[in-house]
């Protein structure tokens, strides 16, 4: 089976890697993600999110 995952945004800041107990890595990222509408003033808001991978 093939995973696949596409992020689309902008880097907050550098990703982490760390390493877990069991010896597996794993990425720590935070991405900023504009909204495709625009709110009641007329702007563009942007969603924060930070995820392990």
């Amino acid at each position: 089976m093939l995973n696949q995952l596409v992020l689309v945004g902008r880097l907050v800041r550098k990703p982490e890697l760390k390493e877990a107990e069991n010896s597996k890595k794993y990425s720590f990222i935070t991405l900023a993600v504009p909204r495709s509408f625009k709110n009641v003033n007329g702007e563009y808001d942007t969603d924060f999110s930070a995820t392990r991978y």
